[in-house]
């Protein structure tokens, strides 16, 4: 069976490729019965893919913005009476949100030009968060009483995580910079991932000495306090940048992938639909309008019927 990609001189059908020509102005293929119109005749310019569409279903820039859900726990105040059941609370949101940022990112377009497996850290940090949130949940509800020594502990955890999650990207981000030659990007993920790193010591510091002080049950001296309060807010500090560079380095990350994908949907070849038949033609960048095609007289899609010979016998009359 023939197949409308086949070439051909004339219109065919668009199911089966059967040739139209010679035919009346009959709306149906006599081969397959599928029906036609004169606009099949006509040249179909199929575009490249929207850059917009593929931003969005990219889920990176909703990741980007959960970075500094994530960044919470690098402060150390997670153990602090109601202020850490806030930072609790809008850590699992920001972690829920990042699953649906990483499961937009496996179907979405820029996974395919992702050569650096950046979709596999995404999985494990997102994992990571979700699995240190549960075990927050668990302790911080469940029918015991948990000590100090392992509230501090899981603190600990925390901060690490949080230094993780922000240091991780920022490596990305600078290899990809490395390798892009470009070196905004490759000085923000440099930047991004020393502050995550930095940040931890501060935060673990300002975490032990406060419940060391609070097991203890006496106040702050005056060194004591401002040992505290100096690593407290340092950590703050620390964290704040380090979260706002992470989050551009997660934004670098997407711009450098945007233009791989716009380049490779450059290079393609549009295919253009003349007379039942694909024609595949070179595609111009993105947005470009179709490929001109060459005046030529349109194929009717009947002839002109040849003209009626006399008989002989009417002739004679």
């Amino acid at each position: 069976m023939m197949t409308p990609e086949i070439e051909n001189g004339g219109p065919r059908c668009p199911e089966c490729g059967y040739d139209l020509r010679g035919l009346d102005d009959s709306n149906r293929c006599p081969e397959c019965g599928a029906g036609f119109t004169a606009t099949m005749l006509q040249p179909i310019f199929e575009r490249d893919a929207d850059a917009g569409d593929a931003v969005e279903r990219s889920g990176l820039g909703l990741i980007a913005a959960c970075t500094w859900c994530s960044a919470l726990l690098l402060c150390g105040l997670i153990l602090k009476p109601y202020l850490g059941g806030l930072i609790l609370f809008v850590f699992l949101l920001g972690s829920l949100a990042r699953l649906q940022g990483w499961m937009r990112w496996r179907r979405g377009p820029l996974r395919d030009f992702d050569e650096m497996n950046f979709g596999r850290i995404i999985r494990l940090m997102t994992m990571l968060e979700l699995g240190f949130a549960l075990v927050m949940l668990v302790l911080t509800f469940g029918p015991w009483t948990v000590p100090m020594n392992a509230w501090t502990l899981v603190g600990s955890i925390g901060v690490l995580i949080g230094g993780i999650d922000i240091t991780i990207p920022a490596i990305f981000a600078a290899r990809l910079g490395r390798r892009m030659d470009d070196p905004v990007l490759k000085l923000i993920g440099i930047a991004a991932g020393l502050l995550g790193l930095l940040t931890i010591l501060p935060s673990l510091i300002a975490m032990f000495l406060s419940n060391s002080l609070q097991t203890r049950g006496t106040p702050f001296q005056t060194i004591e306090g401002v040992v505290v309060y100096t690593c407290i807010g340092t950590s703050l500090l620390g964290t704040a940048i380090s979260a706002h560079l992470g989050r551009i380095a997660i934004a670098g990350l997407q711009s450098t992938l945007l233009e791989s994908f716009i380049e490779s949907r450059s290079n393609q070849h549009a295919r253009v639909r003349v007379g039942g038949a694909w024609i595949s033609t070179e595609a111009g960048r993105g947005g470009e309008d179709a490929p001109s095609i060459p005046d030529a007289p349109a194929i009717p899609l009947s002839p002109r019927k040849p003209p009626i010979r006399q008989s002989k016998n009417r002739i004679r009359d």
